[in-house]
């Protein structure tokens, strides 16, 4: 076992044997506009794989009877049911709010109701159409934040600053920055600075970075803390990424999602098998 599979096997760890849904965490995904169904259909099923406990999504009204059909595992509801959305707000662990949601007046609504919402003891993840709408209207919270921008969405959240790494930018808003690329990098609020493994050019298409997403908020309520979360879900993303790479030329999204709990299983089976040796 090499090193970085080692460290990343103790991040997830054996679950006990007693283990219920309520200790795996309780993820809430936003997302969706219409016609933009894709994105949150993909990080919600990304985020159900990677072994959340539960998984709410809210979205458009047209989408709701499509994601019944399509992830039976995830409970979806209207974003303009307004008891619904500060109910779920307030129930959830990790709250991600991007994938497919557009810029109109309702995202933004939307956003504004998250940050005013959310609590120290949840977490924020920011993706795609969040990002750039935070990017319009810098929101701030009491709740650990993440951001997950590629190049294009670092480049708009950086808009008209002076020029910054992205460790000290990190620092300066207080964030977890995962900053997506060939070799995605965490950057940490402390200054710590985290690079993942490469990854390959099969992963430049449409959905990859909505996986991730929903991968990065699967993890949280498995692991120890944000960093540990974050870590945890790039590498497994760019594993099984390399892995289809081997024998595919394009990684597939929704493949790469398929292959998820059996990659979490290998990357455990070595902890397993001490413990049974004992």
């Amino acid at each position: 076992m090499q090193a970085i599979e080692e460290e990343m096997a103790h991040l997830l760890g054996l679950r006990p044997k007693t283990v219920y849904k309520h200790q795996l965490g309780q993820a809430l995904i936003i997302g969706g506009n219409q016609g933009m169904a894709g994105a949150c259909m993909l990080a919600s099923r990304a985020c159900v794989y990677s072994g959340a406990g539960l998984t709410r999504v809210l979205t458009h009204p047209y989408h709701v009877q499509v994601l019944h059909g399509y992830l039976p595992e995830a409970l979806a509801h209207s974003w303009d049911r307004e008891e619904v959305v500060s109910d779920w707000l307030t129930g959830a662990d990790t709250i991600l709010i991007g994938p497919g949601l557009g810029r109109d007046a309702r995202a933004h609504d939307l956003l504004r109701q998250v940050f005013d919402q959310a609590r120290p003891d949840q977490t924020l993840i920011l993706d795609a159409d969040g990002l750039n709408l935070w990017a319009q209207d810098p929101l701030k919270s009491q709740a650990p934040l993440v951001m997950t921008p590629h190049e294009g969405e670092w480049q708009r959240l950086v808009a008209g600053q002076a020029k910054q790494e992205p460790s000290a930018w990190a620092q300066a808003m207080g964030v977890y920055l995962v900053k997506k690329g060939h070799q995605t990098v965490l950057y940490g609020p402390d200054g710590s600075v985290h690079p993942n493994i490469p990854g390959n050019p099969g992963m430049a298409t449409g959905g990859m970075g909505d996986c991730l997403a929903g991968m990065i908020i699967g993890m949280m309520g498995q692991t120890q803390g944000v960093l540990a979360g974050c870590r945890l879900a790039t590498y497994l993303h760019t594993n099984i990424a390399n892995q289809i790479f081997q024998q595919d030329l394009t990684v597939l999204p929704s493949r790469l999602v398929e292959a998820i709990p059996s990659a979490m299983k290998d990357l455990t089976r070595p902890l397993a098998e001490g413990v049974k040796s004992r």
